[in-house]
């Protein structure tokens, strides 16, 4: 299933996220190293890196969210499952990641069927 295919929650957002990722502070490239398709395992340490960079750019959590949402509907297995992490780890250790999440229905409805057996 394709993220684009359920409603877009980031219209409040300006701009496509190539665009806005130009001006955020966010480490992207933790972001992708931590949703790589390889078969290697996240480190746990990485994901503590992104909580701290989200926890301290707060206005980018639209965008991280967005991209980690992109990626769990990746078809690719790998992506998907350490997109779901990155998200579970952002969610349970950064209010302001939880609460955005929380008002994003598709998000949590995505994530639900994913979740179903």
């Amino acid at each position: 299933q394709a993220f684009a295919a359920h409603e877009c929650f980031w219209q409040h957002v300006s701009g496509p996220p190539s665009a806005r990722r130009a001006r955020c502070m966010v480490n992207w490239n933790n972001l992708q190293n931590a949703t790589s398709p390889d078969n290697k395992p996240t480190p746990g340490w990485l994901f503590n890196e992104i909580v701290q960079d989200v926890r301290h750019n707060p206005k980018d959590v639209p965008d991280v969210a967005e991209y980690l949402m992109q990626c769990v509907c990746s078809d690719q297995l790998n992506i998907q499952l350490k997109a779901v992490l990155a998200l579970k780890h952002l969610a349970s250790e950064d209010v302001v990641f939880q609460q955005y999440m929380q008002a994003c229905p598709a998000a949590l409805k995505i994530l639900d069927d994913i979740a179903a057996p």
